[in-house]
């Protein structure tokens, strides 16, 4: 399955690919180091993440300690308009890092969600009126698509960002399964946009799709500060590139800080309150960027007769729960 990283890491605006737009934050400056991965802020955009979903199957009012919660975010589906994220400002309470705008998204829920997730075919990904590389058909659809006179998950998610008090503070975006590859759609989309043009957006993800191509991927990094991939190795969901075979083509965006955690039903390895949201609270110190292992006779042992001895990497990997 492919896995294949272009990280998102400061650059010269004369390297951005043609009619890609970079913000007025990147263009005054190019050369500051970009933002490092932060678990006070990981925890905290997973709980954000988890509230989204809350919200959503039972109707919880959204709280985030230490926020302010805006606007929510809607996306049609058929004739029903969905929730399917929200806007907030604040920072985590005595963390010391500074205020800053959020927005986040959730994940599929929905039977109309689930499948814009099944369509992998590429398609050319325009964001506020320019070309950014191709896109999955499915996420592409469901982020820009709209029947009048309904407006497109695009259009609320930028309405939201327009509802932010200040402008001038640092603002994130996060989200989980879908809801990271429409963060990832949607980060890049406010910068071609030019929904925000005082920062560039820094990402925060948990078990996300693959999104794009090379050029897509080219295109986020030179217009996105910062991203960060949060994967379970045993999470299949991030690894998908296609149902009957993986395309080769796809490219994940940013950084992946990754652990191992396997669950006793497969799906429970990609579930955000069962993996991730347990993975960044109790083992915020195992989650590496590091070089990751090669797992998959752990996860699909061939057929063998003879036992074998586990490998240290293996023995490592399986104590992170």
């Amino acid at each position: 399955m492919s896995d294949h990283v272009i990280e998102s890491t400061s650059r010269n605006p004369a390297s951005a690919p043609p009619g890609v737009r970079l913000p007025a934050a990147k263009r005054a400056s190019t050369t500051s180091a970009a933002p490092a991965y932060d678990p006070t802020l990981a925890l905290t955009f997973a709980n954000a993440v988890e509230a989204a979903y809350n919200y959503y199957d039972n109707g919880t009012p959204i709280s985030l300690d230490g926020y302010t919660i805006g606007p929510s975010i809607y996306v049609w589906e058929l004739a029903t308009k969905t929730f399917f994220g929200y806007v907030a400002t604040g920072t985590p309470p005595g963390s010391g890092i500074p205020a800053h705008n959020l927005v986040v998204f959730r994940g599929t829920r929905t039977s109309e969600e689930a499948a814009y997730d099944l369509q992998w075919s590429m398609t050319p990904c325009t964001l506020g009126g320019n070309p950014c590389g191709n896109a999955a058909s499915g996420q592409y659809k469901f982020y820009t698509g709209r029947i009048w006179p309904e407006s497109s998950l695009s259009d609320s998610m930028l309405a939201a960002v327009g509802s932010f008090a200040s402008a001038s503070l640092p603002i994130y975006v996060c989200g989980h399964s879908l809801g990271g590859g429409v963060a990832t759609l949607a980060a890049l989309d406010i910068v071609q946009s030019q929904a925000y043009p005082s920062a560039s957006p820094i990402m925060y993800t948990y078990g996300g799709l693959h999104v794009g191509d090379a050029s897509f991927a080219s295109a986020f990094a030179a217009g996105v500060q910062a991203a960060f991939r949060v994967v379970n190795l045993a999470d299949f969901v991030p690894q998908l590139t296609g149902l009957s075979a993986d395309d080769t083509s796809y490219v994940h965006v940013g950084q992946q800080w990754w652990f191992a955690s396997y669950n006793q039903y497969l799906w429970q390895n990609h579930e955000l309150a069962i993996s991730y949201l347990s993975a960044v609270t109790s083992y915020p110190d195992v989650i590496t960027d590091g070089p990751p292992p090669n797992l998959p006779a752990l996860i699909l042992p061939p057929p063998s007769t003879t036992a074998r001895r586990p490998s240290a990497a293996e023995k490592e990997a399986s104590t992170v729960r």
